[in-house]
């Protein structure tokens, strides 16, 4: 099990035992401190978690943190990278073969734009995120303002958009 600490970092448990779980390492950055966690996602020996800068961490809003937890006692910081179009949230994160699904709003800085839907990386090497395509909210008539929950399953793609605006 990993968790997201305060300080954007991360902890992994050992729950063997459910009833006592016992921490086996952790990592935190204090370059990142005072960023929001927002989601989770694991493929292989690498944590993918989303953030938001909400307190002047020096990134233009939203990031992709990326932790090498190959040895579960000693995990790390191996790569983060800003969200798209400079800014943003993403509030869901889901793994999917070599691909990343990030849901949220994507501001572009300086521009009152603000784009809502889903990022799709492709994260065949782990640690260098690749921006490959996106569903943007407004498209062809899709509904995706505020995008909170991802689910891919094979060849097709579950959302679910909070916003009054959603579906």
């Amino acid at each position: 099990v990993i968790g997201a600490t305060s300080d954007a970092g991360i902890q992994i448990f050992d729950v063997t035992d459910a009833r006592r779980p016992v921490v086996r390492g952790s990592t935190s950055d204090s370059n990142f401190e005072g960023t929001s966690r927002m989601g989770l996602a694991q493929k292989g020996n690498f944590l993918y978690m989303s953030s938001f800068d909400t307190n002047g961490a020096g990134h233009t809003g939203g990031l992709i943190m990326i932790f090498d937890v190959s040895n579960p006692d000693t995990p790390y910081l191996a790569a983060f990278r800003d969200a798209p179009q400079g800014g943003g949230i993403d509030y869901s994160l889901v793994v999917a073969g070599d691909y990343l699904y990030a849901g949220g709003d994507f501001g572009i800085p300086n521009s009152g734009t603000n784009i809502k839907g889903i990022a799709i990386y492709d994260i065949s090497s782990s640690t260098n995120l690749i921006e490959v395509g996106s569903i943007r909210d407004g498209d062809n008539g899709i509904r995706l303002a505020g995008v909170k929950e991802i689910v891919v399953d094979g060849n097709t793609l579950y959302a679910v958009a909070t916003d009054d605006e959603g579906f």
